[in-house]
């Protein structure tokens, strides 16, 4: 079953909901700190968020999400489902980021909306990202992120 998708505003990109979720919380996030989401907000997002292909993603690659990003912040606790819609504001390597993971997304087949998958993607495409480097130590780069989503969607596959 393909996931919604839509609009995120003030974008003009097409989104999976469960990406919009994600980068509302990121923004969420930005907020407490910066006014602007960076990529660290996003990473943060990714590991703390609802589960979804990028988590998965890092899971598969055997990552201690916990030691790179720390354990969620109390307030978020109980409000993960009760972000509002609100405008987001990304910093410069964050849009670089989206337009980078959504290419890498389109290079895999998954078509044009970006998921959480094109989060990680762009992150991982960013070879100058504290973020990115920091995933390479653990052993993730684009093309065994790639290969882990492939795994995942045939794993998939054969349970449904």
């Amino acid at each position: 079953m393909t996931p919604s998708k839509r609009l995120l505003p003030g974008s003009g990109l097409l989104f999976t909901n469960r990406a919009i979720r994600i980068l509302l919380l990121a923004g969420k996030l930005a907020r407490q700190t910066t006014s602007l989401v960076s990529p660290s907000h996003i990473l943060q997002a990714l590991a703390w968020g609802e589960r979804g292909n990028g988590r998965a993603i890092l899971e598969r690659s055997s990552i201690d999400l916990p030691a790179i990003v720390g354990m969620p912040p109390d307030f978020l606790g109980g409000m993960l489902d009760k972000i509002p819609m609100i405008a987001l504001e990304l910093d410069g390597l964050s849009n670089q980021l989206i337009e980078l993971g959504g290419r890498e997304t389109l290079d895999v087949g998954l078509g044009k909306a970006i998921g959480t998958e094109s989060l990680v993607f762009g992150i991982l495409a960013m070879t100058d990202l504290p973020e990115c480097k920091i995933l390479t130590q653990y052993g993730v780069s684009l093309v065994s992120a790639k290969e882990a989503l492939d795994r995942a969607r045939r794993e998939v596959r054969k349970e449904g």
